[in-house]
């Protein structure tokens, strides 16, 4: 698993600087992908690291570009979009929220998150109306 992230991210690399691949191989080359899917089929790979509240999200290029109902949506939008699908969909920390966000390679943005103490926290429940 580490030797395929490392392939597909000095895949996407391109000129980047190497320091990038080496940081990401680095912090998320032990952990297993899991793929999320937005509407029409354009699947992304999120790598997440509990232990330091950071996930990568990385863009599958060849899904982008077939997927195509998404056109004119920055990816960087779709990227966020992705890791709040992450935690509401793939985990069982739906109520973790995203505080920052860095992009390291245009295909790979870092997210790093917080939590509430509480794993079973429920949402806050809206007064009813009168």
């Amino acid at each position: 698993m580490r030797l395929a992230l490392a392939a597909g991210i000095l895949a996407g690399l391109g000129g980047c600087v190497m320091n990038t691949a080496t940081y990401t191989i680095d912090r998320y080359g032990m952990t297993t992908g899991v793929p999320v899917t937005l509407r029409c089929r354009d699947t992304y790979e999120v790598f997440d690291r509990p232990d330091l509240r950071t996930l990568i999200v990385t863009t599958n290029v060849l899904s982008e570009t077939l997927g195509g109902c998404l056109e004119g949506t920055p990816r960087a939008d779709r990227q966020r979009q992705v890791a709040r699908l992450f935690f509401q969909e793939k985990t069982n920390r739906p109520l973790c929220v995203i505080t920052d966000e860095r992009d390291l390679t245009g295909r790979h943005r870092e997210f790093t998150y917080r939590c509430p103490a509480d794993p079973n926290a429920q949402p806050p429940r809206l007064p009813a109306r009168r």
